[in-house]
């Protein structure tokens, strides 16, 4: 008897006869046409998940049980990351349209290949962290809306090429998005460019696999580990934490990294990686775009050499090639001294070679620095000598 109640049971659920393959994809929720907004969730072929328009929320897994849609992933705001697994009941799944109930309400979502408007042609509702505004960002090949305040910002780095973060205080800039340049338009050879670069380990090794994107014309890749380094990587998963694999570009169990490519730009490979928090970049706005012309942007971080002097009242950098004079701001807290230690003295006005990356802050018109060609806020110090 109670085999046939089980049977009944599962001819009336609407997962009979399918398969989670018919959950894959992205999936929007309908709301009026009014709303500027759209929110939903990626669910990805690989298990993994992603969240769409929510701020404080953010999905990582998913899977079903029975008539069960299970989301894992992590709550996000007043400064700290707590897990949670969000189950829905799945009311029905007809091609392109899944209903769920959420919370004793009715929620219908229509997959993203169903949606006449791309989703990039709405806007993602994402509130700024306190303190910080949006903006847009515009250099070293890309385009996109970020965050800032007057402590930390991103920046176009030419150098990489991509993006980074620079904080007041950190010794150095911290990588969030880099593209690369491949021959052909093979996601593979992303990985011979990292070996090239020097930070490739051959023993482990990673594979790409397609997710979805949720973007159009936009493909996403995720890296896994391959091979015996697979095996050994799942089994310590279940151990304990796992933060990224495959030479820090693979997928671990904090954050997300991915690459993805775009349609008109090939042979062009996008690296972004998020880390547990919110990123401080609207993941959806990243584009390729033209280079910017060569005037001195607020948006890059650049590296220059040239002689530098400190003294009192002085804070001099010349850049190599140039007559140009411009008064410097150290951000790092370590370049007087090492000032010092070159010089042999205090601040004592002797001319050094350095090697530094630096952020543009315009013309100043009061102090000291108004007698100067411009400001520039030290970064990293890569050479002094």
């Amino acid at each position: 008897m109670e085999k046939i109640v089980l049977l009944a049971a599962l001819m009336l659920s609407p997962l009979a006869g399918r398969c989670e393959t018919d959950l894959t994809g992205c999936w929007i929720e309908q709301v009026p046409k009014e709303i500027a907004y759209m929110r939903g969730m990626c669910l990805n072929d690989d298990g993994s998940a992603e969240s769409i328009g929510m701020a404080t929320l953010r999905y990582c897994y998913w899977r079903t049980e029975g008539d069960r849609l299970i989301l894992d992933g992590e709550s996000i705001g007043n400064g700290q990351t707590i897990n949670f697994s969000d189950t829905l009941r799945i009311i029905d799944v007809a091609k392109d349209t899944l209903t769920l109930e959420r919370r004793m309400n009715k929620v219908v979502y229509v997959r993203k290949s169903a949606i006449n408007e791309p989703i990039k042609g709405r806007r993602v509702q994402r509130t700024a962290h306190a303190g910080f505004e949006w903006r847009e960002l515009k250099g070293a090949g890309m385009k996109l809306r970020v965050q800032r305040n007057d402590k930390i910002r991103l920046m176009a780095d030419p150098l990489l090429p991509g993006i980074v973060m620079v904080r007041d205080g950190d010794e150095r800039p911290h990588r969030l998005i880099q593209v690369f340049s491949i021959n052909g338009n093979d996601i593979n050879g992303v990985i011979d460019a990292i070996e090239k670069a020097g930070e490739w380990d051959k023993e482990q090794p990673g594979k790409f696999k397609q997710v979805k994107s949720g973007r159009e014309g936009v493909k996403r890749y995720v890296m896994v580990p391959d091979g015996d380094y697979a095996k050994a990587t799942d089994g310590l998963m279940k151990t304990e934490p796992v933060a990224s694999t495959c030479n820090g570009w693979g997928v671990g169990n904090s954050g997300s990294r991915y690459f993805e490519m775009y349609d008109g730009h090939p042979g062009k490979v996008v690296f972004v990686e998020i880390g547990q928090d919110a990123p401080l970049f609207d993941e959806n706005s990243v584009t390729l775009c033209d280079e910017p012309d060569s005037t001195l942007s607020r948006d890059v971080l650049y590296t220059m050499k040239g002689e530098m002097s400190l003294a009192h009242e002085v804070r001099s950098f010349r850049p190599d090639g140039t007559d140009d004079e411009y008064w410097i701001v150290d951000k790092t807290g370590r370049l007087e001294d090492m000032y010092d230690k070159i010089t042999g003295g205090q601040k004592n006005g002797n001319p050094v070679d350095v090697t530094l990356r630096l952020e543009y802050n315009g013309k100043w018109d009061t102090g000291f620095a108004e007698d100067y060609d411009g400001v520039f806020f030290v970064r990293e110090i890569v050479e002094i000598k």
